[in-house]
């Protein structure tokens, strides 16, 4: 993995709220983890736009993931915003 972007549904205040609505994931286009390749979609939910592509930079590639994860609330979400973190590709 290269880099994602998500969407977010903004806060609804008293609404239901869901949350992280989709994700697009990036694969490197070669093994080096070079350039920008294949695009997956996770879900297909369009009622929220795209954010700003987050890539790691040029040899290095996706390695841990931090989930935003809403608890103890009356509106529980769920998964509120991901975090990926990059390293060198060896």
């Amino acid at each position: 993995m290269k880099g994602f972007t998500q969407a977010v549904t903004p806060s609804l205040g008293g609404g239901d709220d869901d949350a992280l609505a989709n994700m697009r994931l990036y694969c490197s286009q070669d093994s080096a983890g070079s350039g920008v390749g294949t695009e997956l979609t996770v879900n297909s939910d369009s009622r929220n736009p795209w954010g700003t592509p987050s890539l790691c930079p040029e040899g290095f590639v996706g390695c841990g993931l931090r989930a935003k994860v809403e608890r103890n609330n009356a509106d529980n979400t769920g998964i509120n915003d991901v975090h990926f973190k990059c390293c060198l590709f060896t």
